[in-house]
């Protein structure tokens, strides 16, 4: 029993989590390194190295059985060898890769001022941007980006003499400075206007390349507002962290869909096809539109059997 609870929350924690989780167990051993005992410090180093593999593994086995469903897929339908190889991969790992893609191209376009085409189709626009802080958070970004080569020029070298240790730091430091620049553009450059669109029929998510996909009004039953953190809401509510999706550019959701019970819908987050949980937290600049034209237009649609 305890095994299928560390199974369900392996399967439960996000590739994005736990490379973070691991990230996270990296540094701890290094700084416990740091600290210990000339004695225990292979010790810690091996365990440092060890520990975020072991944590990437237990999760991957925990998706064994949908990766071995996807490649019997794959296989049933005499897909190509890469489509085989891709199977065996977790979904996000692709999805990752396709939506950089999407970012860097983004950020091309809008250094070359090429608007975003219209997809969304005519409706009740719900913005996210006009009260948000995602703008501001930008911002500050850049800011913090503008400020990240001349710090690492002048500490550095404060803590590290081997010039060539120096200047291969430098230069991740600036790769990793390019990169954040281009994702900020390139996400800046999808999201455009900021808006979904509600239609007579469905709900239109976008959040630039990160989240799309469409919402039958049908499977909502109720909107409603939300003013207290996450885990308070869900401690409060007894709601389960897997039971649940934030659809925010940056800000922290101030109102919830509560879809259906039989409700089974799919939409493309983070480049993943991804079925739709129970609730689904948004930011919008005027939460209120939103659930007014829900408690409008939902006596006219049904469920389909």
């Amino acid at each position: 029993m305890r095994q299928m609870h560390i199974v369900s929350l392996l399967r439960a924690t996000t590739w994005r989590e736990l490379a973070g989780l691991a990230i996270g167990a990296l540094l701890l051993a290094s700084i416990a390194k740091r600290l210990a005992p000339e004695t225990v410090k292979p010790l810690l180093h091996h365990a440092g190295l060890a520990l975020p593999l072991l944590l990437l593994m237990a999760k991957d086995i925990a998706h064994a059985p949908q990766a071995w469903q996807r490649l019997r897929s794959a296989h049933a339908a005499r897909a190509p060898w890469h489509a085989h190889l891709t199977a065996l991969l977790p979904p996000e790992l692709p999805g990752l890769f396709k939506l950089d893609r999407l970012l860097w191209l983004g950020c091309l376009r809008r250094v070359q001022g090429k608007p975003l085409p219209v997809t969304l189709p005519e409706g009740v626009a719900l913005t996210y941007l006009e009260r948000g802080a995602y703008n501001t958070a930008r911002a500050v970004v850049f800011v913090a980006l503008l400020l990240e080569l001349p710090t690492h020029a002048m500490l550095l070298h404060l803590f590290i003499r081997d010039p060539d240790a120096l200047l291969v730091i430098h230069v991740l430091g600036a790769i990793a400075v390019l990169y954040t620049l281009a994702w900020v553009l390139g996400d800046r450059w999808h999201i455009g206007a900021g808006r979904h669109v509600m239609t007579p029929e469905a709900l239109h998510l976008r959040v630039g390349a990160r989240v799309e996909g469409m919402l039958p009004l049908a499977a909502i039953a109720r909107v409603e507002p939300v003013d207290l953190l996450l885990p308070t809401w869900r401690h409060r509510h007894g709601v389960a962290r897997r039971d649940t999706l934030v659809v925010t550019p940056f800000d922290k959701p101030n109102c919830v869909l509560v879809l259906q019970q039989n409700a089974q819908v799919d939409i493309l987050l983070h480049q993943v096809t991804t079925r739709l949980p129970q609730y689904v937290f948004l930011y919008l600049d005027r939460p209120a539109l939103l659930a007014a034209h829900v408690d409008r237009m939902r006596p006219t649609v049904s469920m389909p059997c």
